[in-house]
């Protein structure tokens, strides 16, 4: 793996980086990885430095920082050729192309690209021919000296399924790693989402939720909120012995059921909750729904397949979909969160 040397950008503070893109908290388990984004961006590289590639588990930010300096890079250079897409939207329009045998207008669309940023490369795994597609217009961009940024799962090496040639280009960039956040990154992340949430928990409340779960800052940020939301269905102050009580589970939650989360959702969009749970693909249904399938694994702790059940769809993969789409959304549309935040609000009443 390679991990090359790259200097700390000098306007990161301690509490993450502020700008007119939002707020971006830097921690010890992502700082090399937004500094060659940032360097990228920034275009301090050279021609052999034009592709950094961005690997950890899901949930630890990847798409958090894609998203904050796909903002950058179009406010610096609004005039660039810019593509951002994840792998599988890649692999979707590739075998489109296929079908409609438009492969040529494909490849000359995917190659006047400057700025590509791919992310989840993993799910190109024994897709051959997206990836062989791939390889050629990264070639081809590297030629005009093209930017790009993958993001995957796993280490390059550890692709499986994947053309040695192109794994080999990722190797060629700059590899770093966002991993599952230490002691004191969890407590940072709780104060800035209870911050943003504006949710009071005291110190030694943050810190015995920090020390419990050991998990994802996708993760922490939700049991935030499960926690604001309990405690305001419970109608109590957030201390250590409610937290306690919040972590076995022991908090009542009856109100919080998929009822009351449909009909909120239903309630502030001004659709039927039956329209909500229909196969109708109405354009003025897609963001409730997501919103409310969202919130259902955000605040139940029902898994997936249990929520697909009520709102009548096949699988699980519907919820997954939903829930990645609306956390996509939230990063860039100042709305939407403060309408979810308004929805959470009604679960107090």
């Amino acid at each position: 793996m390679s991990k090359r040397s790259v200097s700390t950008p000098t306007n990161i503070g301690k509490n993450g980086r502020k700008s007119p893109f939002g707020h971006l908290l830097i921690l010890k388990e992502n700082r090399f990885a937004f500094t060659a984004l940032d360097r990228l961006c920034s275009r301090r590289t050279n021609r052999k430095g034009l592709l950094v590639y961005i690997y950890g588990p899901a949930g630890v930010g990847k798409s958090h920082l894609i998203h904050y300096f796909r903002r950058e890079i179009s406010v610096k250079e609004p005039d660039l050729v810019v593509r951002h897409c994840t792998a599988s939207e890649l692999a979707g329009n590739f075998a489109t192309a296929s079908a409609e045998e438009t492969i040529p207008d494909f490849q000359t669309e995917l190659r006047s690209t400057r700025f590509l940023f791919c992310e989840d490369i993993q799910a190109l795994r024994r897709r051959k021919e997206t990836q062989q597609q791939l390889l050629t217009a990264m070639d081809e961009l590297y030629s005009h000296a093209a930017r790009i940024v993958i993001t995957g799962n796993v280490a390059p090496g550890e692709l499986a399924d994947f053309s040695p040639k192109l794994i080999n280009r990722f190797h060629g960039g700059t590899c770093a790693l966002v991993a599952i956040p230490s002691l004191e990154s969890r407590t940072r992340l709780i104060d800035q989402f209870a911050s943003a949430m504006q949710v009071a928990i005291p110190p030694d409340s943050s810190e015995l939720l920090a020390r419990s779960l050991q998990v994802s800052p996708r993760e922490l940020k939700s049991a935030v909120t499960q926690l604001d939301a309990m405690a305001r269905v419970n109608k109590a102050r957030i201390d250590q012995t409610f937290v306690k009580r919040f972590l076995k589970r022991d908090v009542q939650a009856t109100e919080l059921s998929l009822t009351k989360i449909a009909t909120s959702v239903a309630r502030h969009f001004g659709v039927k909750v039956k329209d909500l749970r229909a196969e109708s693909r109405r354009q003025g249904l897609v963001i409730p729904r997501q919103t409310a399938m969202y919130l259902a694994r955000e605040l139940t702790g029902l898994s997936c397949n249990e929520i697909a059940t009520y709102f009548h769809r096949r699988n699980h993969s519907t919820i997954i979909h939903a829930c990645k789409r609306i956390e996509s959304q939230l990063e860039k549309d100042v709305s939407l969160r403060q309408q979810l935040n308004q929805i959470r609000r009604m679960f107090s009443g």
